[in-house]
């Protein structure tokens, strides 16, 4: 599970491209932007990245080597039979969708084999959710200071002591790929 506010679109798919095509987990993703940007975000995604990218459908089956991202004004998140979970609950610190419910719902369903990825933000949004996360036994990475645009959602999970690592950009795929192996 990747999240990300200001500067997201490009930190996300410097991370989705450091992941080869078979990799073998899906990757739900939260990105906060503007209303009609959605789809554009998912097309330019798709088409410079070797995973495939598409926007998530309620109760279809999450696959591995598929990119999931949030619908607009929809939280995303994942049912306990392994689908994407789409909802329109009230937004969560003003977000809908909410870094925090998607990282809730993949940690209270995967436990110790989540992956909650914070990028650059402002806010909090994620904190919250990396929480539950990390209680589950999953693994959390927060962006560094250095190479986020706003290190403000990173700096929260990193203050909150919920991120186990907090590394450079280029790092993170790396760091994603050693968690998925344990």
């Amino acid at each position: 599970a990747i999240a990300a506010s200001t500067g997201g679109p490009p930190a996300i798919r410097e991370v989705l491209s450091s992941l080869p095509a078979d990799f073998d987990s899906p990757v739900l993703i939260v990105q906060h932007i503007a209303s009609g940007f959605t789809t554009g975000f998912v097309s330019w995604l798709d088409t410079s990245i070797d995973l495939r990218v598409k926007i998530a459908q309620q109760g279809e089956p999450l696959k591995g080597g598929v990119v999931y991202v949030a619908p607009e004004d929809r939280h995303l998140g994942m049912s306990k039979e392994g689908c994407a979970f789409l909802s329109s609950e009230a937004p969560i610190g003003g977000f809908r969708p909410s870094a925090s419910y998607l990282f809730e719902s993949v940690g209270s369903v995967c436990h110790g084999s989540a992956i909650g990825v914070i990028l650059t933000g402002m806010g909090n949004d994620g904190v919250a959710g990396l929480q539950t996360l990390r209680t589950n036994g999953g693994h959390v990475i927060a962006q560094d200071e250095a190479t986020s645009v706003i290190y403000g959602m990173p700096a929260a999970a990193v203050e909150a002591g919920v991120a186990q690592r907090s590394l450079a950009l280029d790092k993170i795929g790396g760091d994603i790929l050693r968690a998925a192996r344990r």
